[in-house]
């Protein structure tokens, strides 16, 4: 995932979190709206997912599946997604499932 579509300030993160509508499932929940800046993504993993080293994990793998099907998406819209429990023990293939249903369910994908 390139730097230039991550959402990186509070401020941007805050933003999602107070106007973006959400769907979820079993991993993962959705948070999206519209903006006017272009393709913005952002990930949440809290502490109650593990250490460092699963919450790292998990990042990597959202990164990796936010990477292959965001190009997919409308490009007017930032995604904060953020990992539930379940994710700490979710393989590759079940996180990739989860974000591209979110995605459908959201209207983005």
């Amino acid at each position: 995932m390139q730097k230039k579509y991550m959402l990186k300030k509070n401020k941007e993160f805050r933003y999602v979190y107070g106007r973006g509508e959400s769907v979820s499932d079993r991993y993962l929940v959705l948070l999206t709206v519209k903006n006017r800046m272009g393709l913005k993504v952002g990930f949440s993993v809290g502490k109650k997912i593990g250490k460092a080293v699963c919450r790292n994990r998990v990042k990597r793998l959202l990164r990796e599946c936010a990477r292959r099907l965001l190009p997919l998406s409308p490009q007017n819209r930032s995604y904060l997604f953020i990992a539930r429990s379940a994710a700490a023990d979710a393989s590759y293939q079940q996180l990739y499932a989860s974000m591209e249903k979110l995605l459908k369910r959201s209207g983005g994908g």
